[in-house]
């Protein structure tokens, strides 16, 4: 997977690298995989106790053309490893995914928490 973010972006769209797939890959009808991300965050420790959900923001084409769903989300601040993407293909066909295609947005997000100072 390859992150890609703008300077005034608030958010990491989430592609399929060339080194994920040669040409495509194939997620067969009702198949759910589990897609490495690569992307890692280090969320600074004083920052851990109040905040942050790591939410994979579905990309609304895919999920009307091709009929994948993206289905993860991170509630854990202490985490650091690795963020996973679970997919699952909600067609009656095989999906194809190509290079460059983006699969969704990664976007780190406040927790509302009554102790923020």
């Amino acid at each position: 997977m390859t992150p890609i973010n703008s300077f005034e972006s608030v958010g990491y769209d989430v592609y399929v690298s060339s080194n994920d797939v040669e040409t495509y890959w194939s997620i067969n009808a009702g198949q759910l995989v589990i897609i490495d991300t690569g992307i890692v965050f280090e969320i600074p420790l004083d920052l851990q106790k109040h905040f942050l959900i790591i939410a994979m923001v579905k990309n609304k084409s895919l999920v009307t053309h091709c009929q994948l769903a993206v289905e993860t989300e991170v509630n854990d601040p202490t985490y650091n490893g690795s963020v996973k993407m679970v997919v699952r293909n909600i067609s009656d066909n095989p999906v194809f995914l190509t290079k460059h295609m983006k699969l969704a947005q990664i976007v780190l997000q406040l927790q509302w928490c009554s102790n923020l100072e």
